[in-house]
């Protein structure tokens, strides 16, 4: 008895004094930059038992992308040696501490190197990842050697990272594009008019996080996309001019050149206090014929359907606005507004029935055309404490798009006429979002992120189909979404680890003003990240998230629209949303990286073709389990002081057990971009993207082949800049996408693809000013506001 409570006693005693000497433990804290004031990541900080020769060296540490480290003391550590790249920067005894905390404050230091710039390029790497954050320092990469370079050029050169249409997408998966760490809620061809206006001597890095976490928006699986922005001191804009030539365009049976011709203008200035830019482009193009082609295949019949799509000459525009502002030492605001007006664009359709006995029973030819007109704007504020340990955003958005379709449609058999029918869909959307976001650093190590927002979605459609002159069918829907996502998300970086937690809250309620729908769901979503930071060894990241994909309300209305008589378009009200379970690991060891992901979908949402007799229908359905194994390696660096590389070659595994066609299918894939530096201002990039045949379920998509060249020259010492580009010289220009969703039908698709086009541009710059970082008020990459 007296012996348990002596260890009784002792455990007691234990824990006091283990308690005791933590409350007591010292903290080293601080930040080192290069003579530009830019931070200096992977910087050796080795502490010691004393400045002697032979010291006994007692931790190592190293400088995260932001320059920054934190780390905890022991009883030995009287120094501390700070190296880069074998170059002592600094050795001293540690200073006295202030409430626990050694504070280092902000270093900065020498790198200077006697290297020429190429060399220098060689020596420093431009990928590097830590906590699962992949940084793309663009200065140390060939290209940011010459002005013409935009956003867009660097995104395609960053690993994991690949372009479809105008968005982005990390390991195939849709990504969140913020600007200055400010989720953007552009899209389309707005985001892509911003991107391209933001050159080389605006952009300072990017940062890409790999995978899911609790701050990102709904939908988004793949990660987010972090263009950070330089602040200027003065003025800078361009003059920009193209001429592009893509073969022949189609109209009425005449060839014409299919050609385009466009000018854009950027303008920014700034000071200590605001910063504002303004861009707007017009362009005129044609764009070249091209064909697609359907064969539906049920009930002994063929539907062979040629789609020519063709251009008259048309004319776009867009303008794009921003301004910020510091509003005393504290507080910052910006807001952007933007404007964008897309093309007609025309399209015409031969459909034709076809049976064993009867090669052509009914022709139906289709003439179309669509437009649309986008307003968006938003407005975000900045709040950090004197301490810098709150940082507060606030964020407001505002989106309105209209577009118009209309369909011609003109009934014949054996060349004689049997009716006509118009299809006409006028569409109108609004979105209105607003979020608010708190990022606390709890110390030195340890950082709490927490937030909610609320976006609502507003859609009009009208859509009308007329025969005869009569109406045949007509429908109204108006409907509203309503999403509301709170989150918390805690993070640790500590020496060599890191730790990441979240969880999201979801809730949709939507609900249509025509009809008796409503969809009220919502669920927890829970993400983790651990990291581990080997230094000479390289960097490991493991990861955990689920995601939540609801179906665009629209399409869980019970509409039903012609398209001729033997295809309908029809919605599910029994759609379903789908969930994923999602596993990663992300490597990377100098300028080699290692991506290794699995991930298990239920209710995968797939747009499928099903035999109804005696229709064909066109609609969207959830689909059985599909599970997915994803291998990727990635370089980015030089192989030579003149040759600069980014590839990435990988593989994916489908498993389907219950599809009704193919269970299992791989795909593999590769792309290779290179920029040689052939002269002082003088570069040629070449590059060439294929992916193999891949499935969607049960539609095999085709595979893909593009390439491009082009060339560009700045001059020495002058403001002028010259490209010529010639886009897919070598291709696959027709693919073949074949859909087996139901056991009564088969449906074929080709589509041409990868034209080959010429470009030439030229750029005027302007302007004189001086750059530099913005400070970052927490340590973490994914906190910065």
């Amino acid at each position: 008895m007296n012996r348990k409570k002596h260890l009784t006693l002792f455990s007691i005693i234990s824990v006091l004094l283990s308690a005791f000497s933590s409350l007591n433990a010292q903290q080293v804290v601080g930040t080192i930059i290069d003579a530009d004031g830019e931070p200096i990541p992977y910087v050796t900080l080795t502490t010691l038992a004393s400045l002697e020769k032979d010291a006994e060296t007692i931790q190592i540490h190293y400088t995260d992308s932001l320059g920054y480290v934190a780390f905890d003391l022991s009883e030995k550590e009287t120094a501390i040696r700070a190296t880069f790249q074998g170059k002592v920067l600094f050795e001293e005894l540690l200073p006295a501490p202030l409430n626990g905390i050694i504070n280092l404050g902000k270093r900065q230091v020498s790198i200077s190197n006697e290297l020429d710039e190429v060399a220098v390029t060689a020596v420093r790497r431009a990928v590097r990842m830590k906590e699962g954050i992949l940084t793309f320092d663009i200065k140390h990469t060939p290209m940011y050697q010459l002005k013409g370079y935009n956003a867009i050029d660097y995104l395609r050169r960053t690993p994991r990272v690949s372009q479809s249409g105008d968005s982005f997408l990390i390991d195939g998966n849709p990504a969140e594009v913020r600007i200055n760490g400010q989720k953007t809620n552009l899209s389309g061809g707005t985001l892509h008019d911003r991107l391209l206006a933001l050159r080389s001597d605006m952009i300072e890095r990017i940062e890409v996080q790999l995978g899911q976490s609790a701050d990102l928006g709904s939908g988004i699986t793949g990660g987010y996309i972090n263009i950070v922005l330089k602040e200027i001191n003065g003025y800078t804009g361009s003059l920009s001019a193209d001429l592009g030539y893509a073969g022949n365009a189609i109209k009425n049976g005449k060839k014409r050149p299919a050609h385009d011709e466009g000018l854009y203008a950027r303008f920014v200035y700034g000071n200590s206090r605001v910063q504002g830019f303004a861009n707007a482009s017009v362009s005129s193009s044609r764009y070249p014929h091209y064909f697609v082609e359907r064969e539906y295949y049920f009930d002994n019949k063929v539907i062979k359907e040629n789609n020519h799509y063709h251009s008259n000459k048309y004319l776009a525009y867009s303008f794009n606005l921003g301004a910020s502002a510091q509003l005393g030492e504290l507080h910052s605001i910006n807001g952007t507004a933007s404007y964008r007006r897309a093309p007609n664009s025309l399209y015409e359709s031969a459909t034709a029935l076809e049976q064993p006995t009867t090669p052509l029973l009914q022709d139906i030819l289709t003439n179309g055309n669509s437009s649309s007109t986008s307003f968006t704007g938003e407005f975000n504020h900045s709040w950090h404490s004197k301490d810098d340990k709150y940082n507060w955003l606030n964020s407001l958005f505002y989106m309105k798009k209209k577009a118009h379709a209309t369909d011609a449609l003109r009934y014949s058999a054996d060349g004689n006429p049997i009716k006509e029918e118009q299809n006409i869909n006028d569409e109108s959307n609004q979105q209105f979002y607003a979020a608010t976001q708190l990022s606390t650093q709890l110390t030195p190590v340890w950082a709490l992120e927490s937030g909610a927002s609320y976006t609502m979605t507003k859609s009009n459609t009208n859509y009308s189909f007329h025969g005869q002159g009569q109406s045949l069918a007509d429908a109204h829907s108006l409907y509203e979404e309503h999403l509301a996502i709170i989150f918390a998300q805690l993070q640790m970086s500590k020496g060599e680890w890191s730790l990441t937690g979240g969880l999201k809250y979801e809730h949709t309620y939507a609900y249509s003003r025509t009809a008796n729908k409503k969809l009220n769901v919502g669920q927890l979503l829970p993400s983790v990240r651990i990291g581990y930071n080997a230094g000479a060894y390289g960097n490991i990241s493991l990861r955990y998230s689920k995601w939540l994909f609801r179906p665009p309300f629209a399409l869980t209305n019970s509409y039903r629209t012609k398209r001729n008589d033997y295809l309908y378009s029809v919605g599910n009200p029994e759609l379903r949303p789908a969930s994923t379970h999602s596993f990663g690991l992300d490597y990377y060891w100098k300028s080699l990286g290692l991506g290794l992901s699995y991930s298990i979908t239920n209710d995968y949402l797939q747009n499928s073709y099903f035999y109804e007799a005696p229709i064909v229908i066109v609609t969207n359905r959830n689909m059985p389990t599909q599970h997915k194994w994803t291998g990727n390696l990635s370089y980015s660096g030089n192989i030579t002081p003149w040759w600069y590389t980014s590839a990435e070659v990988g593989v994916v595994f489908q498993y389907h057990p219950k599809a009704i066609w193919l269970k299992r299918h791989t795909q593999p894939y590769a792309d290779f971009n290179n920029t040689f530096t052939l002269a002082s201002g003088l570069q040629l990039n070449a590059g060439i993207s294929y992916a193999h045949s891949w499935m969607m379920q049960d539609v095999l998509v085709g595979k893909r082949l593009t390439s491009k060249i082009d060339m560009r020259y700045q001059p020495s010492g002058s403001d002028w800049d010259f490209s010529l580009a010639i886009s897919n010289p070598i291709r696959i220009s027709r693919t073949e996408n074949d859909f087996r969703q139901d056991p009564n039908l088969k449906v074929l698709y080709f589509e041409d693809t990868a034209f080959p086009s010429v470009n030439f541009s030229i750029s005027y710059y302007f302007g004189k000013m001086k750059t530099h970082s913005k400070p970052n008020i927490l340590n973490m990459d994914q906190y910065r506001l």
